[in-house]
């Protein structure tokens, strides 16, 4: 005989139901590897007891992921990203060198770290309007810890996400704990809203939960809903940066190179449009200087057309009505 202990008690099975249920499992065990093909080559020491199991690797290949648990059986996993690059452009903008001069230099500057006896940990708070382009200052940090230093990027964009990454990273950290790590967090206002999310946030960036070699990269599109307690703080953002929208200079650097590599060619007839572009495009912001150009180069539109849409995108701020919301209505 043998027991099973539940909440509301224990239930007694006999030896037939118990030969049973495992005769069930191991039908099921015996389906789902004909069907994934596995292939066992190791033996995992679980409670005396020896399993066989699949590979294992030492080190996480470099690249993106994203904290999660099975929620069938509570294990928690670094379940790989696949990430869209776009075509990334060193921006003539000064923020992009310099946030990546600024980071190299962390990652180069462990050993003072140590001698202060500080934790080897840097947090970036960036804030924009939507669709200015931070993305990509972003991808290109992720790209330098990949490709410079073989580093890791955990991406942090829900709640299961946020509650299950301080327990992954303790993990991560015991299997590799000098590896450099970049840790991204998107809408940073969004998560502090629920307290409990906050609080975690908190240990996070300057509590118990401080992680030794990690960047921590926030993001907002709206600053005013940040707490104060996050931001006047200087050990919890090291560095707090407004993403502003492009400038003139800037602007004609990504439309020229947008053409470019799309093979048109920049002659003197090409440059006089883009210099057209440029200056039609003042106020715009990144996504929609994108929008424009393509609009023209790939949805075929007139450059008065492309750009009426455009600017009738902006002048509506999102707030989009009915033909029936500009009738005066009828009271009945």
């Amino acid at each position: 005989m043998e027991d099973l202990y539940y909440s509301d008690g224990p239930i007694v099975l006999d030896e037939e139901e118990i030969v049973e249920d495992k005769k069930f499992f191991l039908n099921k065990i015996n389906k789902n590897e004909e069907k994934e093909k596995k292939s066992f080559t190791q033996y995992l020491i679980k409670d005396g007891n020896y399993v066989p199991m699949e590979s294992t690797v030492q080190k996480l290949p470099s690249g993106f992921y994203k904290p999660d648990i099975n929620h069938f059986n509570g294990e928690i996993y670094a379940a790989p990203k696949k990430i869209v690059m776009p075509k990334l452009y060193d921006l003539p903008n000064g923020l992009h060198q310099e946030m990546l001069n600024d980071i190299k230099h962390f990652w180069e500057s462990e050993d003072k770290y140590r001698k202060f006896g500080n934790v080897f940990k840097r947090n970036i708070l960036l804030y924009s309007l939507p669709g200015n382009g931070k993305t990509s200052l972003i991808q290109q940090i992720c790209q330098q810890v990949i490709n410079e230093f073989d580093g890791l990027v955990f991406c942090i964009d829900d709640e299961i996400a946020l509650e299950t990454y301080p327990k992954l990273m303790q993990r991560v950290r015991q299997v590799e704990s000098k590896r450099k790590i970049v840790t991204i967090i998107e809408d940073f206002e969004r998560l502090i809203q629920k307290d409990s999310l906050s609080s975690l946030l908190l240990q996070i960036l300057d509590g118990s939960e401080q992680f030794d070699g990690v960047l921590t990269v926030a993001t907002t599109n709206y600053p005013h809903r940040i707490n104060q307690q996050y931001t006047t703080r200087p050990s919890r953002f090291n560095i707090i940066k407004e993403y502003k929208k492009p400038d003139k200079e800037v602007r004609k650097f990504y439309i020229t190179n947008k053409l470019k590599d799309a093979g048109f060619e920049i002659d003197e007839k090409m440059g006089e449009n883009i210099n057209r572009y440029v200056e039609k495009t003042e106020g715009y912001t990144f996504d929609f200087v994108k929008e424009v150009i393509e609009a023209m180069y790939i949805g075929g539109l007139s450059e008065e057309d492309a750009f009426n849409r455009i600017n009738e995108a902006i002048e509506s701020k999102g707030n989009y009505k009915t033909t029936e919301d500009n009738l005066n209505k009828l009271g009945f």
